[in-house]
């Protein structure tokens, strides 16, 4: 097998090869075969396969353009943006799931509890309307016959093939073109009953029956306060039908009842006051077991002291026991653990988080008072669903639902749409564990056999054991011959969808095999056999046509023109050469502009290109003959020129910008002469820019530069484009500066060489004289900087104590002196002054005033300690003597004395002026 290309040198071998003849050609003698050359047409064509990513020296290259996947064998289920309809059918021997609108996951699992409730169905099927003797008509505005859910899914690949094609929409369950249609919150509830027994889909839409309870479906509720509104709302609504079976279902399935009951504690006389339940609420708070919860529940509470109850018996009142005496349970328990309660802090309802643990199997006879009615002495319940909450808050979170069926015994988990069947027994940990995000999850208290623990569980609903009721086995039951048309016609929609997606997805795959074909084809028929017979195309738009994810777009090779309108030879390198034919076809079958013929090679440019790559070459020789014959220190020449240091430094960094310049303007090359890209070229030209060249200057010949040149690589930005070729050794009269450290000598061999590049660059033969001005105001700063250093050396002389900082005036000792205050700021520069006369310029005069108060009064107290009034920082205190020194060279504005005296009993006093303020020490 052929070894791949992988070396980038390759590529950069071809190139220059195709330029070689420039270095020998002038531009204006480009013939024919030099831009064949140049656009490298008669490069050999790469084998398929043999390139490791695309040649972009080579237009004869198409390799790695994308072609390799449609050469290769492409599977039927690329083409398909869209899944298996099946994924959507019920699975054999499955439950229906139902849809969460947006915020009701609390209402799917009642509604999955109370499905799975055979008893309550069989009811549920026997109900009649009051409206069934007319035809009924909707009122919910998403019960509207030509509604639709949203596509299956999203198309995974939105390739070429099936971009312009539309999944068939999967239909509404929401029946409602039918007069058999439902109108009231039961026949919702019925429909929605047969749909999840009779369902052919994997999960249904409850938005009918939702929106006749007028839930928003956008807000959670409070699931245990809708189990017990609609719970009424059932039994309200039965109550009104002939049938027994239905008009008790709600008591004889879910009501029990028990006493209220007040004991006076004296006589044993007991009151009781009946009451009916449908669930048991249970406080959780402070318990850890199911058990626990229920004796608090029913314990007893004492009525005493303020508190206390009147006994009828004893016609006073007595202290009383008050209790809660179960009588009867239902054959289906719901027992509410009180998750969710008020936060008086907050003002909001909050989470318990508590474990607790409930049994598989259930015995209330202990809890249950003998004699009572209603399901004899059997009280042995056996658990049937789970419902959960899992999130923090008490406003949010999600809803699932554990129930076993009745039928297998097997448990499923239901969450909404998606339903699992769980392996062997219950297993709520693997549920809570997985949701549980909080940073240290509280550790999950073991449990016994035969028991689960939850943080999570909200509802328990238990089933007596051994208890059957009528239509409890699913072949008993009748559904009414209208609701089963109407599921019907649903599996008939559902089939249709099915049948349409399924030829949908033949025309996909179908039409991308023939795009395939299509493409494969025309890949193969590109290569040009012809040299005559040909086009250009821009590579860009070939990988977009095999970009097997993408829209092809029309052809556009307007990126390949250059100022000429023909293809630019340094574009060349992003376009390809193809068959005339198969460019036929794709500029037929995509369209674009504009076509590019084999006529389409530029001569112009290919001759502007010539004269860079020479101007290149000479630059490159001139360059390091310019190095070479100064470093060498050698040269017959007997003429020598001034040139500037930065300048020569800098000059063929200067000359590149120049050329680019000059190129700019013609709106030509894009690509230097050195097939490199612009931003290449003028990261090239930069690093040139910080060569160093080495000269010397001896005698009037070359010698090494000065040591403290500026690296021109710090000025580079500022000087990019604006600086000229010499103008560094002019002064600002325009002649030749007098600072001969800003120029040096070259022979003239080295000058006719700069001056190919720079013709308009000022000239200025060795003996040519610097700028009379420029003399003239050098000998005038000569004579200024004698004078000051002489100044310097006398008040250094006669000042000297000052100047060091030695022997000041102090206040502490007991000598009588006089002091004059002087301005920190003249003498800080004074000082510089005497340091460097040459650098700076002395003080103009001494200017007391800042030292002086508003009245004019010394403004600090010189026998203050500390520097609290910060004096230091503004002044220096100096001899009388010091000051008459000062005050001959320098003005002053204020004179400002401290006279120090010391009387006879020893006293000092300090006088200042002006104020003549006294201050004892």
């Amino acid at each position: 097998m052929a070894r791949r290309t992988t070396n980038r040198k390759q590529q950069g071998t071809v190139l220059k090869q195709a330029w070689e003849w420039a270095d020998y050609t002038e531009p204006e003698n480009v013939i024919n075969d030099n831009v064949e050359s140049a656009y490298r047409i008669n490069t050999a064509a790469c084998s398929p396969g043999n390139c490791r990513r695309n040649c972009k020296a080579n237009p004869n290259c198409f390799n790695c353009l994308g072609e390799r996947f449609w050469l290769s064998e492409i599977k039927d289920s690329y083409w398909l943006n869209c899944e298996d309809p099946e994924n959507e059918r019920r699975p054999e021997n499955a439950f229906v799931g139902l849809k969460n609108l947006g915020a009701t996951c609390y209402v799917n699992t009642f509604l999955q509890v109370w499905f799975h409730n055979p008893v309550f169905r069989s009811a549920m099927y026997k109900y009649i309307s009051p409206t069934s003797g007319r035809p009924e008509q909707e009122h919910h505005s998403s019960e509207n016959g030509g509604s639709l859910d949203k596509p299956l899914n999203v198309p995974t690949t939105p390739s070429k093939v099936s971009a312009v094609e539309q999944v068939p929409l999967l239909p509404s369950t929401t029946i409602l073109n039918s007069d058999e249609a439902p109108t009231t919150v039961c026949g919702h509830l019925q429909l929605l009953f047969a749909q999840l027994q009779y369902s052919f889909r994997r999960y249904i839409d409850p938005s009918p029956f939702v929106d006749s309870l007028g839930l928003d479906t956008a807000q959670q509720q409070d699931a245990q306060e809708f189990s017990k509104l609609f719970t009424s709302l059932l039994e309200e609504t039965f109550s009104k039908q002939a049938e027994p079976e239905v008009q008790n279902i709600v008591q004889s399935q879910f009501g029990g009842e028990y006493f209220y009951v007040t004991e006076c504690l004296r006589c044993g006389n007991k009151s009781k006051r009946l009451s009916r339940f449908y669930e048991l609420d249970l406080n959780i708070q402070g318990h850890s077991s199911l058990n626990q919860c229920i004796k608090e529940f029913l314990k007893e509470e004492k009525l005493d002291g303020d508190n206390q109850y009147y006994c009828t018996q004893c016609n006073s009142k007595q202290n009383a026991a008050r209790y809660i005496e179960l009588h009867s349970l239902p054959p289906v328990l719901n027992l509410q653990l009180l998750r969710f309660v008020f936060d008086r802090k907050t003002g909001y309802k909050k989470k318990l988080n508590s474990f607790i643990q409930f049994p598989d199997n259930l015995d209330m006879t202990e809890h249950v008072k003998s004699g009572g009615s209603g399901i004899g002495s059997n009280h042995e319940y056996e658990l049937s669903a789970v419902l959960m909450h899992f999130g923090v808050s008490a406003y949010s979170g999600h809803y699932v639902a554990h129930i076993r069926d009745k039928k297998s015994g097997s448990w499923y988990k239901f969450n909404d749409e998606d339903i699992v069947k769980m392996q062997g027994k219950l297993k709520l940990s693997q549920d809570e564990d997985s949701t549980d995000t909080s940073p240290k999850p509280a550790k999950r208290p073991k449990c016994a056999q035969g028991f689960h623990v939850s943080k999570n569980a909200y509802t328990l609903v238990y089933s007596l054991k051994g208890h059957k009721g009528v239509g409890s086995e699913d072949d008993d039951v009748e559904v009414p011959p209208h609701v089963l048309e109407l599921v019907a016609m649903d599996n008939s929609l559902f089939e249709h969808w099915v049948t349409q997606v399924k030829t949908f997805r033949q025309k996909l795959i179908a039409k991308g095999q023939e795009s395939q074909a299509e493409i494969r084809r025309l890949y193969l028929e590109i290569p040009v056999s012809s040299e005559k017979d040909y086009e250009w195309i821009s590579t860009k738009w070939l990988k977009d046509w095999m970009n097997e994810k993408t829209v092809t777009p029309p052809v556009d090779n307007s990126s390949l023109l250059c100022s000429h309108g023909k293809l630019d030879p340094n574009q060349a390198l992003n376009a390809k050469r193809i068959n005339i034919k198969a460019a036929d076809e794709i500029f037929r079958n995509y369209g674009g502009l504009p076509r590019l013929q084999s006529d389409s090679m530029c001569i112009k440019c290919v001759q502007e290109q010539c004269r860079r790559i020479r101007f290149e070459t000479r630059l490159s020789e001139d360059y390091k003959f310019v190095s070479d014959t100064l470093k060498s220190q050698q040269s017959n020449s007997a003429n020598y020129f001034w040139v500037g240091r930065r300048s020569l430094l800098r000059w063929k960094v200067l000359a590149n910008y120049q050329e680019e310049a000059r190129q700019s303007l013609m709106d030509s090359c894009r690509v230097t002469a050195n097939h490199e890209t612009e931003d290449e070229d003028e990261d090239k030209a930069r690093q040139h820019e910080s060569n160093d060249m080495t000269m010397t200057e001896e005698g009037g010949k070359p010698q090494t530069l000065d040591g403290d040149l500026q690296d021109p690589g710090e000025q580079e930005e500022e000087d990019e484009g604006n600086s000229e070729f010499n103008e560094d050794l002019l002064c600002e009269h325009g002649g030749l500066s007098s600072d001969e450290s800003c120029r040096r000598l070259v022979p003239d061999e080295v000058w006719q060489r700069l001056r190919y590049y720079f013709p308009s660059a000022s000239e200025f033969p060795a003996a040519h004289s610097a700028c009379r001005a420029c003399q003239a105001d050098d000998e005038e700063e000569r004579q200024k900087n004698e004078l000051h250093k002489l100044l310097a050396s006398e008040q250094r002389t006669v000042l000297s104590q000052l100047y060091l900082d030695r022997n000041r005036p102090s206040f502490d000792n007991g000598d009588p002196f006089v002091a004059c205050a002087v301005s920190k700021d003249f003498i800080d520069r004074w000082r510089q002054f005497l340091r460097y006369p040459i650098r700076n310029v002395p003080p103009e005069r001494i200017t007391n005033a800042l030292l002086l108060c508003p009245h004019e009064k010394f403004h600090f107290n010189p026998g203050c300690e500390d520097d609290v009034d910060g004096a230091s920082e503004m002044l220096h205190y100096v001899w009388q003597q010091e000051w008459n020194m000062l005050t001959r060279s320098y003005p002053y504005d204020h004179v400002i004395t401290v006279t120090k005296t010391v009387t006879e009993d020893d006293v000092r006093e300090l006088v200042t002026t002006p104020g003549k303020s006294l201050i004892l020490l």
